[in-house]
C-alpha cells in the first residue's frame, strides 16, 4: 500500500499542539473534509463526513508525541490508519506528521485529491494554532 507523509511547521510548542491535534473535537475547526461534526461513542469518535459516518479510535501518547486514527471507514470498508506525529522544531516550534495511506483499489487520482486536502488542512491547523499562541 502506497503511504504518503506531509507536515507542518507551528509556532507553538509540541505541549500545545499535542493538546490540541489529541482532541477529537476538534477535528471539525482543522480537519472538516475528515469530520464536519464530531461526537463520542463508548470507546470510539463517531465523525460525521460528507461520505456518511466514520468510526474512529484515538490513541494518543504525549511522552511519544503520538496522535493516531484507528478505525473503520464504514462507506468504503477499509481500514483507516492514520498515524501522526507531534515533535520539537527548535526550541519554540512543533513539526505535526501526518501519514496517509492508499486505500485498496482507491485511484492515483483520488489518493492525490485526499494528499492536497491533508495539506490544506495542515495550513489551516498551523494557522488555527498560532493565532492562539498569539491571542
Amino acid at each position: 500500500m502506497k503511504a504518503r507523509t506531509r507536515s507542518v511547521t507551528i509556532a507553538a510548542g509540541p505541549r500545545d499542539v499535542f493538546a490540541y491535534v489529541a482532541r477529537p473535537e476538534n477535528l471539525p475547526a482543522w480537519a472538516p473534509a475528515f469530520a464536519e461534526s464530531v461526537r463520542a461513542e463508548d470507546d470510539y469518535w463517531i465523525a460525521t463526513t460528507a461520505k456518511g459516518e466514520t468510526r474512529f479510535a484515538l490513541r494518543a501518547d504525549e511522552a511519544y508525541g503520538i496522535v493516531d486514527f484507528l478505525g473503520l471507514i464504514s462507506a468504503d470498508a477499509y481500514a483507516l490508519r492514520a498515524p501522526t506525529r507531534v515533535v520539537p522544531n527548535g526550541p519554540n516550534d512543533s513539526e505535526y506528521l501526518f501519514t496517509i495511506f492508499q486505500a485498496p483499489r482507491e485511484s492515483e487520482e483520488s489518493f492525490a485529491g485526499r494528499l492536497s486536502v491533508l495539506c490544506d488542512e495542515l495550513a489551516v491547523l498551523r494557522d488555527l494554532l498560532e493565532s492562539r499562541t498569539v491571542s
